[in-house]
């Protein structure tokens, strides 16, 4: 078979392998997954590749970037190669990616939503820093298969290439896993004091700082959280909540919606305190929430579904009887008899 030969540069821009990156087509994730595992001589150029995808993640406006996505489309029609595309008259964003894309090829910088360089990605000798900031969710594929979503405000370690007998990532912040299944070798989340290990399976994981807990979601399969002095054993439906200043564990029953819907664009309040829904929409839109009201505790219970950052506060602030204000990227909320 062809892809015997391919190298990493190869791989990338392998219509079929940037599908199985993006999760965006079962059949591709199947065949890749099992195709890597039956050639392990040529893994070295697969998590290269993985890495070279890593690398290419912001979306570029659709306004600005329609000519060079026809230009693209015109010299993917006729075959050309990458080398052959001037970049002088390209816009400054898509110049500091060309080396990139050079070495990639236009159908991966075609296939790939047009996307250019992150500047969130701190690559290492050995390790990767992938930062997801406020207001952005960001994708990872890992090199054993697994795909990670990031939160808004969250930051994630995981190495070029995992060990023969262990997977190791660390996590500040939440995010989503869907690990690939390796009873070989198990996938360990470190959040501070607290280790989630699985062999396969799809969790969610909030750790972020200051805040005093940490909770791991389940959703498939089996993990095991511990803090190294004691631990919880989670089936599908439960979820453990790791209390930083008393160092305990606690398991309860979840709502998959509340814990797992930032995921596909949704915010779910169950009951909601102030601090918890400020903080989720600063991690989702990236606005600081400032609560100036005469109120000592306020709840809300609301789902909102692809929805704008100010119909979202409008809608909570409608609610509850309060008013709001907007100074660039903060919305401070007061109570209506105030002036």
């Amino acid at each position: 078979m062809q892809y015997k030969h391919y190298k990493a540069e190869d791989f990338a821009a392998d219509e079929s392998f940037i599908a199985y990156y993006l999760n965006r087509d079962a059949e591709a994730v199947r065949f890749w997954q099992e195709w890597i595992n039956d050639n392990p001589d040529r893994k070295p150029e697969t998590d290269a590749a993985i890495q070279l995808l890593n690398l290419v993640s912001v979306k570029l406006p659709e306004s600005e970037f329609s000519v060079e996505r026809k230009r693209m489309q015109t010299y993917i029609g006729q075959g050309s190669k990458a080398k052959t595309i001037p970049i002088y008259g390209y816009r400054k964003y898509w110049v500091a990616a060309a080396s990139l894309l050079l070495t990639i090829g236009v159908a991966a910088a075609y296939l790939l939503t047009n996307k250019r360089v992150n500047q969130n990605v701190l690559t290492t000798s050995n390790w990767v820093e992938q930062v997801s900031p406020n207001g952005k969710k960001t994708r990872v594929r890992l090199a054993d298969g697994t795909l990670i979503i990031l939160n808004g405000g969250s930051v994630l370690h995981y190495p070029h290439s995992f060990a023969k007998d262990k997977r190791e990532i660390r996590l500040t912040g939440e995010a989503f896993f869907s690990v690939a299944h390796d009873t070989l070798r198990p996938f360990t989340v470190h959040t501070g004091n607290l280790q989630t290990r699985v062999l396969g399976t799809e969790f969610n994981v909030s750790a972020y700082v200051p805040d005093e807990l940490v909770t791991v979601a389940l959703t498939k399969g089996k993990v095991r959280v511990s803090n190294g002095t004691s631990n919880a054993t989670l089936a599908p439906g439960q979820k453990a909540i790791y209390k930083t200043k008393t160092d305990g564990i606690e398991t309860v029953n979840f709502n998959p919606a509340t814990e797992t819907g930032w995921k596909d664009g949704k915010l779910v309040f169950e009951n909601a305190s102030f601090s918890t829904i400020a903080s989720a929409i600063e991690h989702a839109y990236g606005y600081q929430i400032v609560d100036k009201t005469t109120r000592e505790k306020w709840n809300y219970t609301g789902t909102f579904t692809q929805e704008d950052v100010l119909t979202v506060v409008e809608n909570i602030c409608f609610s509850k009887h309060l008013n709001y204000t907007v100074d660039g990227q903060t919305i401070t909320i007061t109570s209506q008899n105030e002036k």
